[in-house]
């Protein structure tokens, strides 16, 4: 009897260590396009529409800033993502742009609170 009791009572704990919401097929919970950000200016918006055709590491003019796209990678998301570098003035800009398969490019919110030795911008 005694050894029935312990048996179901680790059974149980079992279960319920296991158990849970658990990760669903394709992107796991909080790393959904619902958190993507929205571009703050022309800038941004531009660039997003353009990315596509970008060259790698190219600096490359866009509504009057130097906008440099490094090269695509895919992230932990599954999604694929290429860091930007944004200079309008003295006022330099990293950001992240990510999209899966089906979706146009958007803003993600950044990884890392510091970014090329600054604090990543609140947006």
């Amino acid at each position: 009897m005694r050894l029935t009791v312990f048996s179901l009572v680790m059974l149980a704990a079992v279960l319920v260590a296991c158990g849970g919401a658990g990760h669903t097929r394709g992107v796991p919970e909080g790393l959904s396009a619902d958190r993507a950000l929205e571009p703050g200016d022309e800038v941004e918006r531009e660039t997003l529409r353009r990315l596509p055709e970008l060259a790698p590491g190219q600096a490359v003019e866009i509504a009057g800033a130097t906008v440099v796209a490094e090269a695509p990678y895919q992230a932990a998301s599954r999604r694929i993502c290429r860091a930007l570098s944004i200079r309008a003035g003295d006022a330099p800009r990293a950001l992240l742009a990510c999209h899966d398969a089906e979706g146009p490019w958007f803003l993600a919110p950044p990884v890392f609170p510091v970014a090329n030795g600054e604090e990543a911008p609140a947006r």
